[in-house]
């Protein structure tokens, strides 16, 4: 997905060394104008109460499950009718409530590995 985005142009991809030794790999936005877009819809549903596309509300209901909704865009009111409304998209019959699932279940995972190993690795 992230080669066609950068295929497509809407991410920029540049590398660079860090320290002589490492490969550093930055992205950034793109000037096609498709963050806009989206950013438009997801906010045009949450914000507006415009009935969703099941495109934007898998896309509204995968960005609330992931934790990301909030860093959408910042001039957002992200207050309780939006997150509420969100989170109904996460639960709705949009086809996105398994796929909000499995990002939950995902970042569970992530965390408790994350967890485990710092548990385990060494204090210095």
């Amino acid at each position: 997905v992230l080669d066609r985005l950068v295929g497509r142009g809407d991410l920029l991809r540049s590398s660079r060394k860090v320290l002589g030794l490492f490969t550093s790999t930055t992205l950034r936005e793109g000037a096609t104008g498709r963050r806009a877009e989206l950013v438009g819809r997801v906010r045009a549903v949450l914000v507006d109460g415009v009935e969703p596309d099941p495109r934007t509300a898998a896309l509204a209901a995968l960005l609330s499950a992931s934790g990301w909704l909030v860093t959408l865009h910042r001039e957002i009111p992200w207050n309780g009718p939006v997150i509420a409304g969100a989170k109904a998209l996460e639960k709705g019959d949009w086809g996105a409530s398994a796929a909000a699932s499995a990002v939950t279940r995902t970042m569970a995972a992530v965390v408790s590995n994350s967890l485990a190993v710092s548990a385990i690795l060494p204090r210095g």
